[in-house]
């Protein structure tokens, strides 16, 4: 038995801004307390920096991000396959931070990210390791896009 997947048409794909966003709109309605302890819901503020950050490192061949809060009201998207991985995360306050492994497991960035001429140079470096991704997910698996449909 052997399954076919349709490649669907472009207009009717998913984009990483909007996957992005619905992800973001689950955690920031979880309720206080949604850990059974006491933690918050990711903040606005750090809800806005997320997708402003996203929207920066990704174009719309890019694979999906996953976000994930934490127990102070932060969120991290967090791009991985196989040994390269690319983060940001975003506390509570709206303080970010950039991580990007390499495909061979070596470490490119790690910084805080403020919004000024340095911030650039990372988000490209954090682009250019997406884009990497994209790509070789792409290779490997063209209809990749239809798992989020």
């Amino acid at each position: 038995m052997s399954a076919v997947i349709e490649q669907a048409d472009s207009a009717d794909q998913p984009d990483p801004w909007t996957h992005a966003e619905r992800q973001l709109a689950d955690l920031t309605s979880l309720p206080h307390g949604w850990d059974g302890g006491d933690a918050p819901p990711v903040s606005p503020k750090a809800g806005k920096r997320v997708m402003r950050l996203v929207r920066a490192v990704t174009d719309y061949q890019s694979v999906f991000p996953t976000l994930v809060t934490d127990y102070e009201g932060g969120v991290t998207a967090e791009w991985r396959s196989g040994k390269q991985r690319v983060a940001i995360e975003v506390e509570s306050t709206g303080e970010a931070y950039l991580y990007a492994i390499s495909p061979e497991g070596k470490s490119i960035l790690e910084d805080a990210v403020s919004f000024n001429q340095d911030a650039y140079r990372k988000i490209r470096i954090a682009r250019k390791e997406i884009s990497r991704m994209s790509a070789r997910v792409s290779r490997i698996n063209p209809n990749w896009r239809c798992l989020f449909q």
